[in-house]
This record gives C-alpha cells, sequence and structure tokens, in this order.
C-alpha cells in the first residue's frame, strides 16, 4: 500500500496491488515532489521568522530604545461606565 501523508491533510492510501494508469502515478509523484516542497519551505519559513524576530531584538538593542511599557486600564472609562450606571466614582 503506498501512503501519501500531507500535513493537516488526509492521508492518501492507494493498494500496491491495484493497478494504476501512468496518469495516475504521474499524479501521485506529482503529489510526493509537492509534499517534498511544502516540507522544505515549511522548515524555510520557521527559520526566517527565527531570524526575523532576531532581527528585530537586535534593532531594538541598537536604537537603545525602552522596552515597550504596560499601560494601566484607564479610570476614565471606569468612571464612565459608573456614571452611567448612577454611581459615582470617587
Amino acid at each position: 500500500m503506498i501512503t501519501l501523508e500531507f500535513t493537516n491533510m488526509i492521508p492518501l492510501d492507494i493498494p500496491e496491488n491495484q493497478q494504476t494508469t501512468p496518469w495516475v502515478q504521474s499524479l501521485l509523484r506529482f503529489i510526493e515532489e509537492q509534499n517534498r516542497v511544502i516540507q522544505e519551505q515549511t522548515e524555510q519559513i520557521a527559520a526566517l521568522k527565527t531570524t526575523v524576530q532576531e532581527l528585530r531584538d537586535e534593532i531594538t538593542r541598537l536604537k537603545n530604545t525602552p522596552k515597550r511599557p504596560k499601560f494601566r486600564p484607564s479610570k476614565l472609562i471606569l468612571t464612565h461606565k459608573l456614571q452611567n450606571s448612577g454611581t459615582a466614582a470617587r
């Protein structure tokens, strides 16, 4: 049995004893090649994402910019909600 497995796809099972036409065999080879290319590109994308993050970190370090501040929730929004409910915020 020939099994072609795709990332996030259903495996394609073809019994070996079943005769296939040359056209089907050609398509199966094409699918296998495409699967190989997809796997390579997935690995390349993962490596590139890592590189991009490293470069962003390096740019931040070289610019000497501070880390992104953590903002507290606005008290203005809370006051507005309390006034609409009939209770004044203190």
